[in-house]
């Protein structure tokens, strides 16, 4: 199975969303906890930014849904706002992109956030990384 899925459905379990600035750390806590566990050594912002590509990476391939690596993504924002206040490429890059798939545009919900703005984004970023 791909370790990504099993990231997402271990943070599936996370995601209950957080009402105060405590519970919010706590959650980024436990996330990172899970991913020490998970890697084996402490996550730091090189590490996160590895992980956003091989999310992002991964989507662009069809090994794991929208869903997945949305749901990935939302749980690493906290880890990632812990250890700096920058948004540095490429993880906001991804962060953004599958932000961006979260909402329809169109007040009828006829467009398609995901391919018209998240897949042309991921693409867009693993092509400028391979360069």
């Amino acid at each position: 199975m791909n370790q990504l899925l099993v990231l997402s459905d271990t943070f599936e379990a996370f995601s209950r969303p957080q009402e105060d600035h405590k519970s919010w750390l706590e959650f980024g806590g436990r996330v990172e906890a899970t991913l020490e566990r998970w890697y084996g050594s402490a996550v730091d912002v090189e590490a996160l930014h590895e992980i956003a590509l091989t999310v992002a990476q991964n989507y662009h391939d069809q090994s794991i849904k929208y869903d997945a690596a949305d749901r990935i993504k939302n749980c690493l924002w906290p880890v990632f706002l812990a250890k700096t206040t920058d948004l540095p490429s490429p993880f906001w890059d991804v962060f953004e992109a599958f932000d961006a798939g979260e909402f329809h545009r169109k007040a009828d919900k006829s467009d398609d956030p995901i391919k018209e703005y998240t897949d042309p984004m991921i693409a867009q970023i693993l092509a400028r990384v391979s360069e």
